[in-house]
């Protein structure tokens, strides 16, 4: 398993998604780029663990997870692909899952 290059990255773009000061059309891509470049798709050693507390699934599963969540997310908004979820629904999911990652050097405001 690769470490992650720039947690802050992350944290970042988490912060600045959950307080609305992007969109899930600017979020999204921003995420899965960030997750890719840093080669964690597929971490065989951890395992998405959906609605599972950050102190159990680790920041690496909690990622792993929110990539999952931009995947289904995406993949169902052309009409006809199956339930929709709008963009409220993805951020308050997004929010659950990281309302634990307080770690520091998160964007403050």
């Amino acid at each position: 398993m690769k470490l992650i290059r720039d947690e802050r990255a992350y944290r970042g773009i988490l912060d600045d998604f959950v307080a609305q000061r992007i969109s899930a059309s600017v979020f999204v891509p921003r995420f899965r780029n960030l997750w890719h470049l840093d080669q964690a798709v597929g971490i065989d050693s951890v395992q998405p663990m959906s609605g599972a507390r950050v102190n159990t699934a680790g920041l690496y599963g909690l990622l792993d997870s929110i990539d999952s969540l931009c995947n289904t997310y995406v993949h169902n908004l052309p009409a006809g692909c199956g339930y929709r979820v709008s963009e409220e629904q993805f951020r308050k999911e997004i929010e659950s899952m990281t309302s634990e990652l307080r770690l520091p050097g998160a964007h403050e405001a």
